[in-house]
């Protein structure tokens, strides 16, 4: 099936009628109907909530909430395509899936692991305001600069916490990136990979934790091109597998402790698959299928060369003088 099947979205109720000051709407009023299912005036709500507040007053308006409205009937049509088509059963949805879920898990980790260990007494804000008074707080008072310390200073014992236990677990799963074979592989064309597919690009005691370059092929497609441009430096790459071993170890601790279970995160680790499962059949059925060639791309730069040209400019000096 080459296009998108296009379900009957029946809009039941204007939402500027249901903004209406005089009027309290329901969280239980259906705004939308489609054949699989119905949005709901508290789906929309629900939505706005999880928008970073100084964005919230724009969807809250008509035009805001309409605009949100479409947007999720277009999630759902393009969601039940996926579904149709078992997306969830591919590969690539699962591999997907699993590494922003094990994203999530990391982070959620890590955030919880700081909270818990750490305290910053006033004491330590005082003498790190005594350390840097002629630097940071050169002709200020500590009450002027409080806050300031106190966020320098939890973002440094954070980064020192964290440093130090993540060390220990290095150690516990015997974690090493190898960084000999990260120089072997070719970004440019996977293909040429087939010889090193089975080699550890991070090695572990763990399973679970160790990776081979064959992962890192499966991945790599689905990354941004701004990604895949800033993997081909060698630095970026090696810091790249380093951060991929740091997420699939905190993210195994996380697990050790029950937080796939954690009815706080179901939601999230539930939206989590959507949104995959969204971004995965919108590459399937509209970025795949967009062939740009060589020719297209002459005749778009021909039709708008304007825009790629630059005017012809001149610089000119003059010297003036008093006296001959």
């Amino acid at each position: 099936m080459n296009r998108i099947k296009f379900l009957l979205i029946i809009i039941l109720i204007i939402l500027g009628t249901l903004l209406s000051a005089e009027y309290q709407v329901p969280r239980e009023t259906v705004v939308a109907e489609y054949s699989g299912g119905k949005i709901l005036y508290g789906d929309i709500e629900d939505r706005i909530a999880k928008i970073p507040p100084m964005y919230q007053t724009k969807y809250r308006t008509e035009d805001g909430m309409n605009s949100l409205l479409d947007m999720m009937c277009t999630e759902e049509v393009f969601y039940l395509e996926a579904l149709e088509k078992n997306m969830q059963e591919t590969e690539n949805y699962q591999e997907q899936s699993e590494m922003q879920i094990m994203f999530l898990l990391k982070n959620e980790y890590r955030k919880n692991l700081l909270e818990e260990n750490l305290i910053i007494s006033e004491e330590e804000k005082q003498e790190f305001f005594r350390q840097h008074a002629e630097d940071y707080y050169a002709g200020r008072i500590f009450e002027e600069v409080a806050s300031d310390v106190e966020n320098r200073l939890r973002t440094e014992k954070e980064q020192q916490f964290f440093n130090s236990y993540y060390a220990e677990l290095e150690n516990k799963y015997e974690i090493v990136t190898n960084d000999s074979i990260a120089k072997q592989i070719d970004l440019e064309n996977l293909e040429n990979n087939s010889a090193i597919l089975q080699e550890k690009l991070i090695s572990s005691n763990n399973e679970f934790i160790a990776k081979d370059v064959s992962y890192l092929i499966s991945i790599f497609p689905q990354l941004s091109p701004q990604q895949k441009q800033q993997l081909q430096r060698e630095t970026a790459f090696n810091n790249y597998i380093k951060d991929m071993a740091q997420t699939w170890v905190l993210a195994y601790e996380a697990i050790q402790k029950g937080y796939k279970e954690r009815e706080d995160l179901q939601e999230t680790i539930e939206q989590t698959e959507k949104n995959v499962m969204l971004r995965s059949i919108y590459n399937a059925l509209v970025v795949d299928a967009v062939q740009i060639t060589d020719s297209l791309m002459l005749d778009y730069y021909n039709t708008n060369i304007a825009e790629y040209s630059s005017k012809s400019t001149r610089k000119i000096q003059v010297f003036s003088f008093t006296k001959e």
